[in-house]
Parts: structure tokens; C-alpha cells; sequence
């Protein structure tokens, strides 16, 4: 499902929206009892296997650098979670997935699951000034600090053991080479 969000605060905080997002999309799949992980930033794991992935697209009506200090005119907000289907209907054979049916044995009521969604994200979005807050449940609920990790990014790879976050959400990552400040990529948690 995707979401037009039109947020009250400033464009400048536009990228703690995902990690935001994914920590009510993981408090609304708890609350109707699928015990989920967050793998940074923002893909929800149940058991190890993906089942839900956040992303956010917005527009301040300008250049990136002019938006700042500014309202957003929108965000999309895309929330693609696996519901009441079984795994292998995903079609998807290399991959670990799961799905809400898989993991509670039962098909959840739709409306239920929405209503459990949207209070969450309401609640979420409505702190994102008091990111640190935030964080804070990031961090409780993740599944990838202190974790080795294999990061994909801009066409390199990089190893190492994801150790914290900044106070804006990017990963820091320990390497041989140092610690290296991550504010995209894939990552692959290494066994």
C-alpha cells in the first residue's frame, strides 16, 4: 500500500521517515501478533525472513539543499507487506520470505491489520522530532546491530560488524579499514 503523507515538519528531517516508519509498521505487526525484526533501515523480518519493505519518496517543491527549512509538499509512503497468502505464492525461490497467514497460521483481518498500521504510523511520524526516541525503539527491535554484515551499495561490497547508529539513523560500520558511516545500502546479515 502506499501512503500520501503531507507531514507538518520541516523537509530537513526527511531521512528519519523510513526508520520512523519502520519502527510503527513493526509496533502495528506486533500489537496483532507477528513478532518482527527490523533490518536496518528498513525491511521487517519474522524469523529471519523478509515480510514487509518501507520506502519513502517526497517532494519540497525545490532542489534538495532550497527544500531545507521548509515544509514537504507530500510524501509517498510505500509499505509492501506480505498478508493472507502462503510464501510460495510469492514466486520468489532464492529468497527467505514469510507472510502474516505463515507466521500466525491464520489470515488476518484486513481492517484490523490497516487500523493497527495507521494509529502506529500516526504515532511514529508524530515523534520524528524526538528522533533519538525513535532510535531508541529502532534499537530494541532490530535485528542487525552487533551483527557481521555484508553491505551492497553504489556497486561495492563491504564486510563487517554493524555496531550502532548515528543520531540521524546511519549505520556505523566497523571494518578493517575503520569505521565507516552507512546511509544506504543492502544489507545481508552473515552467518
Amino acid at each position: 500500500m502506499s501512503f500520501v503523507l503531507r507531514p507538518w515538519f520541516d523537509a530537513s528531517l526527511a531521512s528519519r521517515i523510513t526508520q520512523t516508519a519502520a519502527v510503527g509498521v513493526a509496533k502495528a505487526l506486533w500489537e496483532i501478533g507477528v513478532e518482527v525484526r527490523i533490518k536496518w533501515p528498513n525491511d521487517l523480518l519474522a524469523e529471519g525472513k523478509k515480510i514487509c519493505g518501507i520506502l519513502a519518496e517526497s517532494s519540497a517543491g525545490y532542489a534538495t539543499q532550497a527544500a531545507m527549512g521548509r515544509p514537504f509538499d507530500y510524501v509517498i509512503l510505500g509499505v509492501g507487506m506480505n498478508a493472507n497468502f502462503d510464501p510460495a505464492e510469492l514466486g520468489v525461490p532464492d529468497r527467505e520470505v514469510s507472510t502474516i497467514r505463515s507466521e500466525l497460521g491464520h489470515d488476518v483481518n484486513l481492517l484490523d491489520l490497516l487500523r493497527a498500521l495507521l494509529s502506529n504510523l500516526d504515532m511514529e511520524l508524530g515523534r520524528i522530532g524526538d528522533f533519538g526516541g525513535v532510535l531508541e525503539d529502532w534499537r530494541s527491535m532490530n535485528c542487525t546491530l552487533g551483527e557481521k554484515v555484508r553491505v551492497r551499495r553504489f556497486g561495492e561490497i563491504i564486510e563487517g560488524r554493524a555496531v550502532d547508529l548515528t543520531a540521524e539513523g546511519a549505520l556505523l560500520l566497523s571494518t578493517r579499514q575503520g569505521t565507516l558511516e552507512l546511509f544506504e545500502g543492502e544489507v545481508e546479515n552473515l552467518r
